[in-house]
């Protein structure tokens, strides 16, 4: 924010908030005494009662440590299946799927499913050359070329996984994928749960 003048009657600022997942815009201005309660609120953290400030935005309010300490537990036995479809992309498949060795989340509690739909580049040689030598379980389907679809729908087949992330043979996975995949189905649990990215 910038400029704010309280003595200034009726002089407003602008704050934006991103990436807290909210749709929602203020329908009449909001108190400064507001923002606080709102920022908190974003960061799943506790509202003091001695705040005179209320958060406009319709947040869950945050667990306590007692929830926090089972989506961890929750976060250390869950099993998830990684399916990425491909079709002759060796190289950039190779790529993405050594970095999967840097994922935080347990390498023993995820695995990742390759389906190769008919590639004629080498794809199977190059994903059963890393299958020994990966810290997680690698597993390679083939399938005649059928399209990206068919091949989610084999993936999904054949995962032992409790949660399922469906992802791309050129999408270089950040560190902590599986792992923040895994915290917001902990946060938003239900059957049938999905996320779209």
């Amino acid at each position: 924010m910038h400029g704010y003048l309280p003595e200034v009657k009726d002089n407003q600022a602008a704050f934006i908030a991103a990436g807290c997942g909210q749709q929602k815009k203020p329908e009449v201005p909001i108190d400064m005494v507001d923002l606080f309660p709102m920022i908190l609120g974003m960061m799943e953290l506790p509202v003091p009662e001695t705040s005179m400030g209320k958060s406009f935005l319709n947040i869950t309010p945050a667990r306590n440590i007692s929830d926090h300490a089972q989506i961890k537990y929750l976060q250390e036995r869950r099993f998830v299946s990684v399916i990425i479809p491909t079709y002759n992309r060796k190289e950039i498949l190779e790529r993405t799927l050594r970095t999967y060795s840097d994922q935080t989340y347990p390498k023993d509690k995820f695995e990742v499913i390759v389906i190769d739909d008919g590639s004629t580049d080498g794809t199977e040689h190059v994903v059963k050359s890393l299958v020994g030598g990966s810290n997680y379980k690698l597993r390679y389907f083939r399938q005649d070329n059928k399209g990206p679809a068919a091949a989610r729908n084999l993936g999904i087949n054949e995962a032992a996984g409790e949660i399922v992330l469906i992802t791309g043979d050129d999408c270089i996975p950040d560190p902590k994928l599986i792992e923040e995949h895994v915290r917001y189905h902990d946060l938003n649990a239900g059957e049938n749960v999905g996320f779209w990215d």
